[in-house]
């Protein structure tokens, strides 16, 4: 494991005990990780993990900030438990890794409101994951 990749390592443990006992602000905060895919964003604990800064904008940053609303409502080890067992299903029926990201629940939301920055003040909790699921 080279430094990057062990300084993103340790800033993400730094970040996952900050979000538990310190954050309370709802600005994501984005961290540089070299090993990620170029051009894809994971939304953790409050933080957006990127391989790089360069293609993030206001539309990235609500999507995963959609996605932090999600796991503090369902809680982070249900929301990625829900997240992957509906990626587990949705994949044996479409077979398609992106049809079936796409056809996520939690993504369907994050992107139908991603170009809304005031989508979040007027968010009902569990709207879509009620929607699809009960």
């Amino acid at each position: 494991m080279n430094k990057t990749n062990k300084n993103c390592l340790g800033t993400a443990i730094i970040a996952l005990l900050d979000s538990f006992f310190f954050q309370t602000s709802s600005k994501m905060k984005i961290i540089t990780c070299s090993f990620l895919p170029k051009r894809y964003a994971y939304s953790l604990f409050g933080y957006i993990l990127v391989k790089e800064r360069s293609w993030v904008d206001k539309e990235i940053v609500n999507h995963e900030t959609i996605h932090y609303a999600q796991q503090k409502e369902l809680g982070f080890i249900l929301f990625f438990v829900l997240y992957f067992l509906e990626f587990v299903v949705k994949f044996l029926r479409y077979r398609s890794f992106n049809k079936t990201y796409m056809s996520l629940c939690f993504e369907k939301e994050a992107y139908a409101n991603a170009k809304n920055p005031n989508y979040l003040k007027t968010r009902k909790h569990f709207c879509e994951f009620y929607r699809q699921y009960l």
